[in-house]
């Protein structure tokens, strides 16, 4: 009887396989995969050399709008690789030529090694044209008005696909915080992979094929903090992030921080039983800092109408991050401070119901009830950290200052090509054009040369007489 359930217990197991691999052996595309919830622990791979790309592109010079946080975070993130051991390599503004060869040296050469990982992350604009996704270097030209020069500029998302099988690395990670970055989960589909061991090759971009991308820096706070332990994505508590791990909870996480504006993705370049294979994070604590005593921070309120905007004061520039659950909104500050919280307290305001400060040795941790319809929004301003309160749509009430809500789009800075606006230049010149033809030539005036003989004087009657003879 025993070996009968246990024959009956292997078919059931092998019929689930055969079910959880359709076609492995015929799709060579991109398989945007489903993960566990929790994965079993992983052990340190063995890796013998690890070597990041990191690409941020700011100034564009032939027409598309110029970013402003491309380069910072191309920056912080060659930093935290850095600091975890990695050979990095940080490009600033690459043109259409040091764009492609970058890429395909890097994966050929770097990618020699079958025991090394690679590590990429490019933060720029990007385009989507004909549904085939592109990479735009800083001199591209815009595709509106120069379609052909922009495809022989651009990075093609197949051409990008070609230098990723160059590399022969145990593993590759790819991150695009890039507009349309999303189009890497079709452009590259189809591409045959070799017959040989199929090193594993994970994406992960800010968004979907059909998304723009805020260049506000915020997928990048999330991604390194996930990698410093801050965020809840190791679900096996083993210290280790896969590429699933990490793909799962960039995806959910950062949908439910824009409220769907974006949703990152996830996938690979293999089979599904080749994407097993995944690179691998350490998750390592920021260093710890020391921090000179700060002298307190003062907090300002202002009632702007439709939404309510405070203020922190701070004595300089300090990193911080949000972390929203339900109506509890926690401000976490990366340094030790006195915050003057009296503006806060005691519901003094109609969006906060109340205060509370936390301190330990390197951060400070305000704690604010807000419920959970209200918007927030945050940005910095020199040393001043700035938070909007967005009140609810129905509320009623005098607008004294106008304000996105979430029901409206927000006019964030993006890094793709910013909508069409109406050209006015050729409007301009075909109005010069008809005032032109339709004035009327002026007469030109006929001008009669007068010539003008001058008296002379003549010293004798003889050379008189010989000048009249010889002027007949």
């Amino acid at each position: 009887m025993f070996v009968r359930k246990l024959f009956g217990l292997m078919l059931f197991l092998g019929s689930l396989t055969m079910i959880a691999l359709p076609g492995a052996a015929g799709n060579r595309g991109i398989a945007v995969l489903g993960h566990p919830n929790i994965a079993p622990p992983v052990s340190q791979p063995h890796y013998t050399s690890s070597h990041a790309l990191v690409i941020g592109i700011d100034k564009y010079t032939n027409g598309w709008p110029r970013l402003q946080n491309a380069v910072k975070d191309a920056e912080l993130i060659a930093a935290e690789m850095a600091r975890r051991g990695f050979d990095v390599m940080l490009r600033k503004n690459p043109n259409a030529q040091e764009l492609k060869q970058i890429f395909e040296r890097f994966y050929a050469s770097k990618g020699a090694d079958p025991r090394a990982r690679l590590f990429v992350w490019y933060a720029g604009h990007g385009h989507t044209m004909d549904g085939e996704g592109y990479l735009v270097p800083a001199d591209a030209p815009l595709p509106g008005t120069r379609p052909v020069g922009f495809k022989l500029k651009a990075l093609n998302m197949r051409r990008f696909g070609e230098y990723v099988r160059l590399a022969q690395a145990k593993h590759s990670y790819t991150v695009f915080d890039s507009c349309f970055g999303g189009a890497v989960f079709s452009s590259t589909r189809g591409i045959s992979a070799t017959p040989r061991r199929q090193p594993a090759h994970h994406f992960l971009t800010a968004g979907t094929e059909n998304q723009k991308v805020a260049d506000d820096g915020g997928f990048r706070r999330l991604f390194l903090s996930t990698l410093q332990g801050r965020e809840p994505a190791d679900a096996n508590k083993d210290k280790f992030l896969t590429t699933a791990e990490l793909g799962d909870f960039m995806s959910a996480r950062y949908a439910k921080m824009t409220r769907g504006r974006q949703t990152p993705r996830s996938g690979s370049l293999e089979t599904e039983e080749a994407s097993r294979r995944g690179f691998v994070f350490r998750i390592i604590p920021p260093p710890a800092r020391q921090f000179v005593a700060l002298k307190p921070v003062d907090i300002w309120t202002y009632d702007k109408g439709s939404f309510e905007r405070i203020i922190f004061d701070w004595p300089k520039q300090i990193a911080y991050r949000i972390d929203r659950n339900n109506e509890q909104t926690r401000l976490i500050f990366d340094a030790p401070a006195e915050l003057k919280i009296q503006p806060l307290a005691g519901q003094k305001l109609r969006n906060v119901g109340d205060a509370r400060v936390h301190q330990n040795s390197s951060e400070t941790i305000l704690t604010l009830n807000i419920p959970a319809d209200r918007y927030i929004h945050d940005f910095v301003d020199g040393n001043q950290i700035i938070v909007d309160v967005v009140d609810p749509p129905s509320v009623a009430r005098v607008q004294m200052a106008s304000y996105p809500v979430p029901q409206q789009p927000r006019q964030v800075v993006t890094r793709s090509l910013p909508s069409p606006q109406p050209q006015l230049l050729p409007q301009i010149l075909s109005a010069t054009l008809s005032i032109l033809q339709q004035a009327q030539p002026r007469q030109r005036v006929q001008r009669t040369r007068i010539i003008r003989y001058r008296k002379v004087r003549w010293h004798n009657q003889r050379s008189r007489r010989f000048h009249q003879r010889r002027r007949r």
